[in-house]
């Protein structure tokens, strides 16, 4: 009875390594092809099947810097569609930044070092989202984290950017923020 207990134990631990590397696999792949929208699947399909705690953290920076184009990109777009940007509308991938920085505190064995804000704050920076910023500026202040000059440029890279869009009006003719 003894031995077979084991045998399930170790046939378990077997599977589930299998799985694990079956999606970092999978995960690795589409990181290579630059899909952002199969990257952010693979990585959440990653994390519901296999755990944070087996994730390493280099993996949820990688993905961090992959699931979002770049900030250039992005303010073409918003240059492109700026008709239909609101200035307190939410960055389209500030879920995803989220998400990430969460799991990776969630890992534990390092939380997001001082290094992995300044993407977000680029991001945030390039669309002029200030309360993004804002928040980004916050959560780094809240994990003790001293932030360099480099931190505070890219915040007011985004006040200024954000005021140098249009204001929008709501129906009663009063600036929409």
């Amino acid at each position: 009875m003894l031995c077979s207990r084991r045998r399930d134990e170790i046939s378990g631990a077997t599977v589930s390594q299998t799985l694990l590397d079956f999606r970092l696999q999978q995960l690795h792949e589409d990181c290579r092809n630059n899909d952002a929208v199969e990257i952010w699947v693979s990585y959440l399909n990653t994390v519901s099947s296999v755990g944070l705690a087996r994730l390493p953290l280099a993996l949820h920076q990688e993905i961090l810097h992959k699931v979002a184009p770049s900030p250039d990109k992005l303010r073409v777009e918003l240059d492109l569609h700026l008709v239909d940007v609101k200035s307190n509308a939410l960055h389209p991938f500030e879920s995803h930044f989220n998400t990430i920085l969460r799991n990776t505190r969630a890992t534990s064995d390092a939380p997001p070092t001082l290094d992995d804000y300044p993407f977000i704050l680029r991001h945030f920076a390039a669309v002029g989202h200030y309360v993004g910023a804002q928040r980004i500026y916050a959560a780094l202040r809240d994990q003790g984290l001293t932030p360099r000059s480099r931190t505070y440029g890219l915040c007011l890279q985004a006040i200024a950017h954000c005021l140098s869009l249009p204001v929008f009006k709501n129906e009663d003719g009063l600036a929409a923020f």
